[in-house]
């Protein structure tokens, strides 16, 4: 999308309004807005800023999240083809315009008091758990005054709701094409597929495109993703008996990694479709254990216990093997009631009918034998993983670890490469065989291999710390120093970066112990009188 500097400073002042609006700083909000925006509702300023804090008394608004797409042209405009009429009091009928495609989501209660706000659009679905409402905006922007302000706003996801059902299946079918044709532009249409992410980083080594190119498709391709959520949420109210929109729905939040859209979804589907419970059951599981990395303690620990809680009902409504492994997991991964936790893998073992549930109950017995430190027993596991499923998530990596703990140093790194080969996105395996290589003082193949690592991981201080080591073993210690002031930045309780901070002021202190000490400054020999 073209992008000049006049984008940059109105998009700046649409991402004030939205955060000051969701923060309650409702006079910053006001006077963001152009004189004659409608969204003024012909008050006051006192007033507009009174009416929104008595609405937010009772919505309590917070967790903002949005997106916002510059528009191209006029054609795109506005993707339900609703006209936005320059108000009938602007006095600058020319005034340069710009327009704003918002995907937006919100935390907030209900409350009647919404509808007497002009700018909070009509919620497309909910999250009942958080209160999470979506939106789908759209915002033109006039220059005032030698400033962009704010003029009106659209609700697309309301025009959405008003289009026919035929309509939206056709919106639905060429934005799918839309996608389709980006993805195969770059060759990212199957970016899971094995070897599929090496082929693209050769593209990009070659000159073929560059990586700004292919991020600004990817993130194409997801604004195009999201538009095509808000037709799915128009057809789930058209066609409500239609269970492959929904689940055509959730495909395209997992897509997204929309895991609180993802479980407002499954959960109409196991509120509307009783046949479609069970699996619905464990893919809500799925989505919430998702989100336990993303809140704060509190939450996050709610969210486990919901979690187990829905398992227990997806083993209720079917019985279905992967429910006990499921649970099973879940308990091995908190460290608790883990003899619970054997007799769910054996009660799912004698269900097993194929080699791949077998697998990934025998990768759940090497998770138990592991925590129970039994890393004999957890590499016997681990071997009969990948004998019957080589393709199991992690399965490699904890092969390697296994083989790690055990002293099986060379067996380990054939098994990290594999990991590496299978699941190019590994990070466990990136940090592991990196510091084997440190070991070896193979030095060059660790960095190269950390940099890889950094490539898809910007933000994991593991691999930070692991560079640090490398660094330390070079005898670089300034270098050892930044990376490590990078890893502490991000996390400074992750064990790995708490032991190469240990090792560095080890080295250092090792140093400053072995330095030569100086005889010091010669004192000023006192003057004799003659």
């Amino acid at each position: 999308m073209f992008i000049n500097e006049d984008n940059d400073v109105a998009e700046s002042t649409l991402q004030t309004f939205l955060e000051a609006w969701s923060e309650n700083d409702y006079a910053t909000a006001y006077d963001l807005l152009a004189n004659a925006s409608p969204l003024r509702q012909g008050l006051t300023r006192e007033a507009w800023i009174i009416r929104h804090e008595s609405w937010a008394e009772q919505a309590h608004p917070a967790s903002l999240r949005f997106d916002i797409v510059i528009e191209e042209d006029e054609e795109e405009a506005s993707p339900n083809n609703v006209i936005v009429l320059p108000n009938a009091n602007t006095t600058n009928t020319n005034a340069t315009q710009e327009a704003f495609e918002v995907f937006w989501s919100v935390e907030m209660a209900d409350t009647p008091l919404s509808d007497t706000l002009k700018e909070l659009p009509t919620t497309t679905i909910i999250y009942q758990e958080i209160g999470r409402h979506w939106f789908w905006s759209r915002f033109t922007l006039v220059e005032e005054n030698a400033a962009w302000r704010i003029h009106n706003m659209v609700d697309e996801g309301k025009a959405a709701q008003q289009l026919s059902v035929e309509v939206l299946h056709q919106r639905m079918d060429e934005l799918a094409a839309s996608i389709k044709s980006l993805a195969e532009e770059f060759g990212i249409q199957d970016i899971a597929e094995e070897g599929k992410i090496e082929d693209i980083i050769q593209k990009v080594e070659e000159d073929q495109f560059s990586f700004e190119d292919l991020l600004g498709q990817v993130q194409e391709i997801g604004w195009i993703t999201q538009r095509a959520m808000y037709y799915s949420d128009a057809l789930i109210k058209k066609t409500p008996d239609d269970v492959q929109v929904y689940e055509t729905a959730v495909a395209q939040a997992t897509t997204m990694d929309e895991w609180e859209r993802a479980a407002a979804y499954l959960e109409l589907i196991i509120e509307r479709f009783p046949d479609k419970r069970g699996p619905a059951l464990r893919s809500l599981a799925t989505a919430l254990a998702s989100l336990t990395g993303e809140y704060e303690e509190e939450r996050a620990q709610h969210f486990v216990e919901l979690v187990e809680k829905v398992l227990r009902a997806s083993i209720e409504a079917d019985h279905h093997t992967s429910s006990y492994t499921m649970l099973a997991d879940l308990l091995i991964d908190q460290e608790e009631r883990l003899s619970e936790a054997e007799s769910l893998l054996k009660e799912a073992q004698q269900r097993a009918t194929n080699p791949s549930e077998q697998a990934a109950i025998a990768y759940s017995f090497g998770k138990l034998a592991e925590v129970q430190d039994n890393m004999e027993e957890a590499l016997t596991h681990f071997q009969r993983t990948i004998q019957l499923d080589e393709r199991v998530p992690g399965a490699w990596t904890s092969l390697g670890n296994a083989q790690r703990a055990l002293g099986q140093n060379k067996e380990a790194v054939q098994s990290y490469k594999r990991a590496l080969e299978t699941d190019p996105e590994s990070l466990d395996a990136y940090v592991e065989l990196a510091l084997i290589y440190i070991e070896q003082n193979k030095v060059a193949e660790a960095r190269k291999l950390l940099e890889d690592g950094l490539s898809l991981f910007p933000d994991e201080p593991e691999l930070y710390a692991a560079f640090a080591i490398a660094e330390i073993q070079s005898n670089n210690l300034r270098n050892a120093e930044e990376y490590l002031d990078m890893a502490e930045e991000i996390d400074a309780e992750v064990e790995l970066v708490q032991d190469a901070r240990l090792l560095l002021n080890q080295v250092k202190a090792q140093r400053k112990a072995l330095k030569p000490k100086g005889k010091g400054p010669t004192p000023n020999k006192p003057k004799h009188k003659r």
